[in-house]
């Protein structure tokens, strides 16, 4: 079993690793929002393209401090039996 805090140790001293998963889905929706200009059958379309775009530069730096924050809180405020049940199931 993975334990997130070995998780989130090995991502956050990967210098190189922490600034993949910050830089890559904004150059990938970057190369998407560069067609925001562009003829689309419907305005519909265009409207849901625009989203879809911006949605994919933002999602990955906006997503991984909340899952950070959650692992930190589920952590500290887990129900005693969790840790019951861990001492008793090392794996």
């Amino acid at each position: 079993m993975l334990d997130p805090r070995e998780l989130l140790t090995f991502i956050f001293e990967s210098k190189l690793l922490l600034s993949l998963l910050l830089t890559l889905p904004a150059a990938y929706g970057g190369i998407h929002l560069a067609a925001i200009n562009f003829d689309f059958p419907s305005p519909v379309e265009s409207l849901v393209w625009k989203l879809a775009a911006t949605y994919t530069i933002i999602a990955m730096p906006l997503v991984f401090p909340l899952e950070y924050l959650s692992i930190v809180l589920y952590l500290k405020f887990r129900h005693p039996i969790d840790k019951i049940a861990e001492a008793f199931c090392k794996y």
